[in-house]
């Protein structure tokens, strides 16, 4: 019989970003590994990391810890057998323990801190309300003997609850896609301009004997290095059109301000940019230039 291991917080790393919107499923892996280098908590393969999107105050609340197995949840989140009963829960309600506080939402996680130091329930709601800018429904006070009934609670009806999953296992099949799709189109348009390159070659005659032939430019090393470009911004090629030394792109992404980094990159012309509000992201056409 499988024992689930529950993570305490000591194990946990925990991590609070602002932005302007919500990220990209496909994305937020990548997202979350970023910041997590730039707050010098490096991750690798074995770490799981649990994620939610907190839209009043537009953040996004992580945590990491290094997954000894299958079968693991982190501490806060045996709090939801306190709702196993509830056939239906549309409540934000605030769990405070000595140690941390746990704030759920609809019966689910939504964030959680460690207490290093005693803090007073006052300061506890004011952080939520003012920082999270979330209206609480319901305040409990769990003490030790009490955390411990829901934890033996939970994993008795663990089969009951909603599974703890990490993105470092939903997204993957996404990214997956995402990288297969990109790199499809990639090798799709390498193959036409070798193609198109080998066909003008082979057709140019010289002007006479004397004259050498100007060798035409291939645009094979640009648009590899465009591609490059693509996946390392993040963005998601919608559509692509050639014609001649010009391409046409309509790609998108969650950040406006990252579409137009990315097209300081290149001589080009954005022809519309605009915000797709039934996929959540910005959406950029332009055209690039190679001489």
């Amino acid at each position: 019989m499988k024992t689930t291991h529950i993570v305490s917080l000591e194990e946990l790393n925990t991590l609070t970003v602002d932005v302007s919107e919500s990220i990209l499923d496909e994305l937020l892996l990548e997202f979350a590994y970023t910041h997590f280098e730039q707050h010098k908590m490096p991750l690798n393969h074995t770490h799981k990391i649990f994620s939610s999107y907190l839209p009043l105050s537009q953040q996004y609340f992580f945590c990491a810890f290094a997954s000894k197995n299958n079968e693991e949840v982190i501490a806060p989140y045996v709090l939801s057998s306190f709702y196993l009963n509830q056939i239906q829960c549309n409540t934000t309600d605030v769990f405070i323990l000595d140690n941390f506080f746990a704030l759920y939402q609809n019966g689910k996680l939504l964030y959680f801190k460690l207490l290093k130091e005693l803090v007073l329930k006052h300061e506890i709601t004011n952080f939520i309300q003012k920082s999270l800018q979330l209206k609480l429904d319901n305040i409990y006070e769990i003490s030790e003997s009490d955390f411990k009934h829901y934890q033996t609670l939970f994993l008795q009806e663990e089969s009951k609850l909603e599974k703890f999953d990490s993105i470092a296992h939903q997204k993957r099949t996404h990214l997956k896609r995402f990288v297969f799709y990109n790199t499809l189109i990639f090798f799709c348009l390498c193959g036409y301009f070798f193609f198109y390159d080998f066909i003008n070659t082979q057709n140019m005659a010289p002007q006479s004997s004397f004259t050498p032939l100007k060798q035409k430019k291939s645009l094979t090393l640009p648009l590899t290095k465009l591609f490059q470009n693509i996946n390392t911004y993040g963005l998601k090629l919608i559509n692509v059109e050639v014609n001649n030394k010009t391409i046409t792109l309509k790609l998108s992404h969650s950040h406006k301000m990252t579409l137009i980094e990315f097209m300081k990159l290149y001589a080009s012309t954005i022809e519309n940019i605009s915000y797709n509000t039934k996929e959540n992201q910005y959406e950029l056409t332009a055209t690039l230039k190679f001489t």
